[in-house]
């Protein structure tokens, strides 16, 4: 699924004063649900314009949702995230992603950036400690994760959000397949499918 995109990855930030206004964004929400057409409000880029134009959000700003993964019924919306409209960084600022285990054996997403990469994400987390950074794959939010401080090095580390060892080590390993398929120069486009058997 992850290789099949065209995977744009963008890194951008997280409006987190206008996120504090979960009840008005609710509230926006639930009246653009009635008054858009479905396929108006299930498009996300259609939608943030309709809640950007009603004054909703701010200006420079767009909303993004995080979705779950796909289900007989397609992917569903889960949550969503106001972000400033600016890229902080692409999939070209990375370097590599793995899965790594911290000492209480807890796995996470450990990512190295690239020189340039490396400077922007200092400088970015030194001046929004306490913020939320969106991983964005395809106009698709995949994580969401706080800074907690400036980190330089050019390496970071995301911890995942579940207390369950399986889950927390599935989101891992996919947050760091998107992150090292985030620079691909092109979609790759499936050419022919072969089941092959047991035998």
């Amino acid at each position: 699924a992850v290789i099949g995109t065209a995977a744009v990855l963008e890194f951008m930030m997280v409006d987190e004063d206008v996120m504090k206004n979960a009840r008005d964004l609710e509230r926006a929400l639930l009246d653009a649900e009635k008054f858009l057409e479905t396929d108006v409000y299930n498009d996300d880029s259609l939608l943030s314009d309709h809640l950007l134009r009603g004054g909703h959000i701010p200006p420079n700003t767009k909303m993004m949702w995080e979705y779950s993964e796909d289900t007989e019924e397609g992917k569903r919306r889960t949550n969503y995230y106001v972000v400033k409209d600016a890229i902080v960084l692409t999939g070209d600022d990375i370097n590599d992603a793995q899965v790594s285990m911290d000492q209480f054996n807890q796995p996470y997403t450990a990512m190295e950036f690239k020189p340039r990469g490396a400077a922007i994400f200092s400088e970015v987390t030194e001046e929004n400690v306490g913020k939320r950074f969106a991983i964005i794959l395809d106009k698709e939010v995949q994580s969401a994760p706080n800074i907690r401080e400036k980190i330089g090095g050019g390496r970071a580390s995301i911890e995942m959000g579940s207390n369950d060892y399986q889950q927390a080590m599935h989101d891992a390993s996919v947050l760091s397949l998107v992150l090292r398929t985030g620079a691909l120069p092109a979609p790759v486009t499936i050419g022919k499918v072969r089941t092959v058997g047991a035998s």
